[in-house]
Parts: structure tokens; sequence; C-alpha cells
């Protein structure tokens, strides 16, 4: 097993000794395997964490998104020290706009603290390997939208996004790949088929990506796998965490940490903004049923209904944590119906408003 970063000690060892010009060599053998360079400045919200005596191409250790404009996200083992402490806050900088490391400096920015997940244990496996920093200060760049939905994503096509190491001539410029998830239990299967991968089990809040020939590899951790919602948006799903060692090896995948399984960790400490919840109703016969897109960060949904077409009142239902809700109707009944999620002392805008009318009798 890999994890997917630099080793920090070590670097921090070679900065301390004062060799910032240490062998390109070294620094070119793992990187995003099989993928192809991204558009300059294409990804806004990629981040990259640096020690902050070095360059960015000499102190880059890991990746991380920016998901608030102060606030960036990051694989736990990426901030932990040897000790399985975390990291203090000048032990770190964050750099953003920045897609060559060597030729460009970016925007570097002090942080003021860094959160591990209180479960993860460097010592213990890969479990809760998330991590938030805050930064300093507030930043222009706009963030990235995070996954929400907990339903099954096997299959989806994904991108992975980092400056891990690699073998090209080019090392030093933002790389990305593509790859469809794979489902947890065939991943599962294919680590476990070897015993010296068995001991460290896919949990729920993991997700596996790849394919022969591509993957995340060293110096990719923390960065982000994002795939696509239904209007087309990027979000960011996974977070690089583990991995075979070598990297892409045949039958092995890319492990992330599956980012809908801490909504309740992040939104503990990050103003999300809620996004609007997008609403279907159904009808068959007399049977109308309700489901809308879960919200990320969001405890509850309300819904509203009113007469249609005269709307004379509105009235509202809590619906809890759900997503859905089925029942049966009288003929002729006819509603206007939204929705809005809420959460964290925020409410989301409206859904869209959906109508319907029961036109068959009832049983």
């Amino acid at each position: 097993m890999i994890k997917k970063m630099c080793l920090l000690t070590s670097l921090l060892l070679i900065l301390s000794a004062g060799l910032l010009y240490a062998d390109e060599s070294w620094l070119r053998e793992h990187r995003i395997v099989g993928g192809q360079k991204s558009l300059p400045y294409a990804w806004t919200w990629m981040a990259a964490l640096i020690t902050p005596a070095a360059t960015p191409y000499y102190g880059f250790f890991c990746g991380a998104t920016l998901i608030h404009s102060h606030w960036v996200m990051t694989a736990a083992h990426c901030v932990k020290d040897d000790f399985g402490d975390d990291l203090l806050p000048e032990d770190i900088e964050v750099v953003l706009n920045i897609y060559d490391l060597k030729k460009e400096t970016g925007d570097r920015v002090k942080i003021r603290r860094i959160i591990s997940h209180p479960k993860h244990d460097l010592f213990e496996g890969d479990d809760f390997d998330i991590a938030l920093i805050e930064l300093e200060q507030d930043v222009r760049y706009q963030p990235l939208a995070l996954w929400s939905d907990k339903s099954d994503i096997q299959g989806k096509t994904s991108v992975v996004i980092g400056w891990g190491y690699t073998n090209r001539i080019d090392p030093d410029q933002l790389m990305e790949v593509q790859m469809p998830v794979i489902s947890n239990d065939r991943c599962n299967a294919a680590y476990n088929e070897d015993s010296s991968y068995g001991m460290n089990p896919i949990t729920q809040r993991m997700l596996c990506a790849g394919e022969d020939g591509k993957d995340s590899c060293s110096g990719d951790s923390g960065g982000p796998l994002i795939i696509k919602d239904n209007t087309g948006a990027w979000r960011q799903a996974g977070i690089v965490s583990w991995g075979s060692d070598p990297c892409a090896m045949p039958g092995l995948y890319g492990v992330y940490s599956r980012v809908s399984e801490f909504a309740d960790f992040i939104s503990q400490y990050v103003a999300l903004s809620l996004d609007a919840p997008k609403l279907k109703a159904s009808v068959s016969g007399t049977q109308l049923t309700l489901s809308w897109t879960p919200v990320f960060g969001a405890q509850g949904y309300t819904l509203y209904y009113a007469p249609y077409p005269n709307a004379i009142y509105i009235k509202t239902v809590e619906m809890g944590n759900i997503t859905s809700v089925s029942g049966y109707l009288w003929q002729g009944a006819a509603f206007y119906t939204a929705l809005q999620a809420h959460g964290s002392g925020m409410v989301s805008p409206y859904s869209n408003i959906e109508s319907f009318v029961i036109n068959a009798p009832s049983p």
C-alpha cells in the first residue's frame, strides 16, 4: 500500500539542511498515471500544500481543494507528523492560482488552523482520511461544490487532478486523468486477494476508481476526485487517499475518501451555502411520489404545498432527512409543491415548483 503524498518529514529535513534543489530525478518518479496535462487555470479551486520556506516546486507535498472562501479540504494523512499529530499552522502554506509549480509562484496564503477528522489514526489504517484547513484570509477564487448524494456512483466517469510525481518530461504542471468509479465490493475483493492489502478493508467512507494503466499516485494525496452532477456541473466526490504500490497495478484501484460520508464533519466547521434541491413529482393512478436530490450539508427538508391552480393558501410539512415520499390521494386532488433544504442555521433557495392533478378515480 502507498499513501499518495510526498514524505513531508523527509522534505522538511532536506529543507532544514538547505538542500532546496534536490535531484529532480527523484521528484519525477511518481504522478498521475495514464493522464494528461490539465488546461492552465481550468480548475480554479485546485490548491497545493507546501512548506513555507520553499518554492512551490520544491515545497509541494499534497493537493487540496478550495471549498469555501477561507477553507480548503485535503487528506488527513497530509497534515500529520510522524507521531500522528496534526501539523502546526506555521508548517504549511496553501498556494492557489497556480498551474506550473516550477515556473509560477501563485497566491500563497497562510493558514489559521488545521482540523483533521478525530477518528483518523495514522497508525490504524486509512479510514476517515479527511482534514479541513482554515485560511487566514478570504480568497477570491470560485470554490468547488461537494457531491452530496450517498447513492451508488459506480460506473460514473471521474476525473482526478494533481501534481503528483511522474516520469513525464514536465512533472511540474497540473495533470488530470479520467477513470471509472468502481464498486466498493469489487475494490475490496481486489485488495483482499493479496494478503499484503487485506488489512485495509474498503469501508463505506471510501470509494475506488481506476482502470489498467490509470491511477493517482504519490504526491496526489489530498487532491480531488470529481464527477459531474445531473446539470453537468463538477462536484468533488472523493479525496485522494491511498492505493497500490507501485501505482496503477493491474486489477487494483486508487482509494479515495468518500466526501458525501463526511457532510456532518464538514458542516460542523464550514458554513457552506446550501444548494436548492431539485424536486420531481410523478403520478401513477392515484399514487403521488415526490422525490428530490439530496443537498450537501442539509439536516432536513421542508415541503411546501398549495392548491392548484389557485394558491389561496400555502402549508408546510417537515420531511426530516428523507429524499422521497409516496402516498395515495383522492381523484381531483391538485397541488403545487416546492421544497427547501435547511441545516446549521441556513436555508437553501427554493426548489423548482412542481404541480400535479390526480385524474384517476380513487380505488
